[in-house]
């Protein structure tokens, strides 16, 4: 199959995404420390893709495990005491940013989570009536066209060199087909961008204006400038755009597929720091079930849905879960819902039983949850356009993947870790050290681990003897390990200098040997202080530790 390009000339799509180019050394598949799900809140269990329509969809499981499966790197958002549901904005204080950027939807820029007083004109009956942002149809509308087409041509690009890709490929390539189908279209791949192609071309027509305004007539124009004929039929930019007939499935389709082509970009990594990269991989083998489930839901397309049971259907039973999310939705589709509807309908919901523990904690523990489920920070300032959405495809995946029973169990143990967090993040020394001492092994996950790491950093030496200390007694246990682990080699790649130092102490204290090599990495690549965080801890991982020190000493930079 060849590569396709498609140029989008429209507006609509506000994250573009370029082609990108093949590597010019064979990329292969990170070999990473492969964990049970259980041990990470955000580890996808999802099997290859099937390219065989079920008339039953959604009704089986997929116990399968990924090739490569890397702990989500949100980093947390801890909420400061306010009223419950006041505003979003203060929730989130300074945070090392998480490996994965704030991503933009092809929609508008998201606005603020700000969620009015109950008294306030903002409430649930009143959202609900609003149309779903971005979700128009029409002749005009290309943007699925479009997106489909990216995602196309980027996936050529990786053609043969990740393995776990060609299930997304083959349901993007089914995906295409049953839209064609219902356009009432056959034609190969290659001519499936045409439209889309020369779309984009009469973006350009403004260039030879002033050269057919010297011109006679059209007689006088070559033939390649004449407009196109009725019987051009496929070839014109006329025909019909592809579309699901649904405006809110297109516009949650949109979502999908730009989000994989901007986790293909984190593909083809050189060197030892993998973890972003099988964190990509987990995400595309996650979005490749998203589209099977399109798929079979193909023969329904046109039917309207009213909720999410007609959709998406859990592999256990997960009480709660859905309910929550029919409520999100009242009034509007099931298939995509607005992140600030979603955090209204939370704090409604248990905003009165989570205060009693501390104010504004609904919202925190929201945050973290839709923050989870976008794997993106949320802006934490007020954003122009419509907002930022939230499909009913990315709530279901990420529930798939949680030990939580209940949506019940799983708002009182991310409470529970919310408060942890902020505990582990006081600026009383006298919390910190009680949180330390209180703190469960099975509530520190990924945001309780990146604390205690930046407590390493920032802490006085009664608190870094603390933490030290509990690092070290926790790891004894497996289960705490594996996950202590995915979360320190994962701070190794965060843009923030003090978030990678965290990273290398840490992993001193838990004496991993599985982070030698990336740690010799960073003592040759990474600044001073981070290159000296790294030396320590390779001191720390005992004999091994320091060979590598040693064999490899001449090449570490000097200072000056």
């Amino acid at each position: 199959m060849s590569t396709h390009t498609t140029v989008s000339p429209t507006t609509d799509a506000k994250d573009p995404v370029q082609t990108t180019r093949s590597p010019t050394q064979p990329v292969t598949s990170p070999t990473l420390i492969t964990v049970n799900p259980s041990t990470s809140l955000d580890l996808a269990t999802l099997p290859s893709p099937s390219a065989h329509t079920d008339p039953n969809p959604l009704s089986h499981s997929h116990p399968a495990s990924t090739p490569c499966t890397q702990a989500d790197p949100i980093a947390p958002s801890p909420s400061h005491p306010s009223p419950a549901c006041s505003s979003l904005e203060p929730l989130t204080c300074p945070s090392p940013d998480p490996p994965e950027p704030i991503l933009q939807n092809p929609s508008p820029p998201p606005s603020p989570l700000t969620v009015g007083p109950q008294h306030s004109d903002f409430s649930p009956a009143t959202t609900a009536q609003a149309p779903v942002p971005g979700a128009t149809g029409g002749a005009g509308d290309r943007r699925l066209e479009e997106a489909l087409g990216a995602l196309m041509a980027a996936l050529d690009d990786y053609r043969g060199q990740f393995p776990e890709l060609q299930g997304l490929e083959q349901e993007v390539i089914r995906l295409e087909s049953l839209l064609m189908q219902r356009q009432g279209l056959t034609r190969s791949r290659a001519s499936s961008l045409s439209i889309t192609v020369e779309h984009a071309l009469e973006s350009f027509s403004f260039l030879n204006e002033d050269e057919d305004e010297d011109n006679d007539g059209p007689g006088d124009r070559p033939p390649s400038s004449l407009e196109p004929k009725a019987e051009d039929g496929l070839n014109s930019p006329s025909a019909r755009p592809l579309s699901t007939e649904c405006p809110a499935l297109d516009t949650a389709l949109v979502q999908h597929l730009y989000y994989c082509s901007r986790l293909l970009l984190k593909l083809g990594t050189f060197g030892p720091l993998r973890c972003q990269e099988a964190w990509a991989l987990e995400r595309l083998l996650r979005e490749a079930r998203v589209l099977e489930v399109v798929c079979e839901l193909s023969r329904r397309w046109e039917i309207p849905a009213t909720s999410a049971q007609e959709v998406v259907q859990f592999s256990a039973s997960r009480p709660g879960f859905l309910t929550f999310w029919d409520q999100c939705t009242e009034g509007l589709s099931p298939f995509i819902c607005p992140v600030k509807q979603v955090l209204l309908t939370f704090c409604n919901q248990y905003g009165a039983r989570l205060s009693l523990r501390q104010p504004g904690l609904a919202e925190a523990v929201c945050v973290k949850f839709l923050e989870d489920m976008l794997g993106q920070k949320l802006p934490r300032r007020p954003q122009p356009g419509p907002g930022e959405q939230l499909t009913v495809f990315q709530f279901w995946s990420y529930v798939e993947t949680l030990d939580s029973p209940s949506m019940e169990a799983y708002v009182t143990e991310t409470a529970e870790e919310v408060l942890l967090v902020q505990n582990l993040n006081s600026d009383d020394q006298a919390v910190v050290l009680k949180a330390l001492r209180l703190a469960p092994e099975g509530r520190l996950r990924r945001d309780g681990l990146r604390a205690l790491s930046t407590l390493l950093v920032h802490g006085n030496n009664k608190v870094m003897a603390a933490v030290s200390t509990q690092l070290r007694s926790l790891s004894l246990g497996p289960a705490f390990r594996e996950r202590a682990l995915l979360c320190f080699l994962n701070q190794l790649e965060d843009e923030d200098v003090q978030t990678r130092v965290a990273g290398c102490l840490a992993l001193g204290c838990i004496k991993a040997p599985e982070g030698i090599e990336p740690l010799v990495y960073l003592c040759q690549t990474d600044t001073e202080v981070v290159r000296e965080a790294a030396r320590q801890s390779l001191q720390q991982c005992g004999e091994a530790g320091g060979w590598e020190i040693k064999g490899k000493r001449d090449s570490l930079p000097t200072d000056g």
